[in-house]
Order: C-alpha cells, then structure tokens, then sequence
C-alpha cells in the first residue's frame, strides 16, 4: 500500500524487480473500506519512511491488531507493538536485512505476536477513541470560546 511522492520513476524501476513475486502485491493507494481490508487481514505494518512523525496508518493498523516494523518509533509505539529497527538513512537498502530480522522475529513467534495484537487493540481503544477524542475536543472549544 501507499502511493510515490518523490522520483516515481525511480521507485517503479525498483519496484519492476519485485512484480512477479506471488506473495507480494503492489496496491498503491487504498481507502476507506478497502484499506481496512487490507489492515484486518494484515499481521504486520511495515512502515519504511523517515519522513513521518506519528502515522495514523500506525493507529490504523494498531487499531486491527497489526503489529508495526519501522524505522520510526513515535510514542515508542512502534518498539511497544511490534520491531523499531533503528534509524534508516538515505535509499536504506543497506538496512533492509534488520526489516527481515523484525518480520521473521514477528512471525516465527504466533504466540506473542497475537499477544501483543491484543494489546494494540486495547491501547486504541484507551487512548484513541472517538469518545474520549470528542470529550477533549468540547472542552478545549469551550474554555476558548468563554475568553
């Protein structure tokens, strides 16, 4: 999933390598209920970009579930709910071996790996749910609105 932002032609030529690969799928970018499909049936997030503070596709895919592997690791999210591989500079192709060390870790353990899915799933619901979001929201509008 995702879309190119930055030297797309560059990115396809890359990508050209991967396509014939039978367990891997290029869908650009996805929406609403299809991007939900994809988060509910995925067991990991893996999240290359360096440009990013906290991701909602991270609070997305946490809201799933779907553990995180990343090279950011915002509110500790990512090293709480899945692998933070360090700091990836540049095109990162030197790094791509700690990616690989994180998935096969997440996925060799289905145990934990269902355990912490859990605990993602109930971090969302404490601390990013539309309730608690409305309550704060009402409040920081009214104590402005009264001054």
């Amino acid at each position: 999933l995702g879309q190119t932002f930055r030297e797309e032609s560059k990115n396809n030529e890359i990508m050209k390598r991967y396509q014939n690969i039978d367990n891997l799928h290029f869908a650009g970018h996805v929406e609403g209920s299809e991007k939900e499909k994809f988060l509910k049936d995925a067991k990991l997030l893996i999240n290359t970009s360096i440009h990013e503070a906290l991701p909602i596709s991270f609070l997305e895919a946490l809201s799933f579930g779907t553990l995180l592997v990343s090279n950011r690791n915002p509110e500790e999210l990512t090293s709480k709910f899945g692998i933070h591989v360090g700091d990836v500079l540049g095109d990162g192709f030197e790094k791509v071996h700690l990616y690989v060390e994180a998935i096969e870790s997440l996925m060799e353990n289905e145990e934990q790996r269902q355990l912490l899915a859990i605990q993602a799933r109930k971090y969302i619901e404490e601390y990013h749910n539309v309730a608690d979001f409305t309550k704060k929201l009402r409040n920081i509008l009214f104590h402005e609105v009264k001054f």
